[in-house]
């Protein structure tokens, strides 16, 4: 693993951690908070471990610490699963954030009704990461 850029919706992010395999999208893994912000969303810290991350009308609830969950506010449904014919799993907190492989970012995200587009270029190492309106 190295890290690498990561450019979201056209703009290089400078101060973004990511971390890249040498060729195999899963093995990326980039920090869910930071993307969530960088794509309109806000994050809010509550208590120790403990964000609220608005999306529209919609409020989830990520509790980031030994055991990482993510609800929609008023549902019993976790968010932070690995996706449908997956066949890696990366979540964990670390850094002050949730990092996840890009596989299961991209369906904690579709899971939130946030679509986003990722390519990847191993040669660099840089992902980009496109929100779909």
């Amino acid at each position: 693993m190295v890290c690498g850029a990561v450019s979201i919706n056209g703009q290089v992010i400078e101060d973004l951690p990511a971390f890249i395999g040498s060729s195999d999208v899963k093995e990326a893994r980039l920090p869910f908070m930071r993307v969530a912000q960088l794509l309109g969303m806000s994050v809010e810290p509550k208590d120790d471990g403990l964000f609220y991350i608005t999306n529209g009308e919609d409020i989830y609830i990520l509790r980031g610490s030994s055991e990482v969950s993510l609800v929609k506010q008023g549902e019993d449904s976790y968010f932070m699963i690995p996706p449908p014919g997956s066949s890696s799993y990366y979540c964990q907190y670390e850094m002050d954030d949730v990092f996840l492989d890009s596989g299961t970012l991209a369906g904690v995200f579709s899971l939130m009704d946030v679509t986003i587009h990722m390519s990847f270029d191993y040669d660099i190492p840089k992902i980009e990461i496109v929100r779909i309106f």
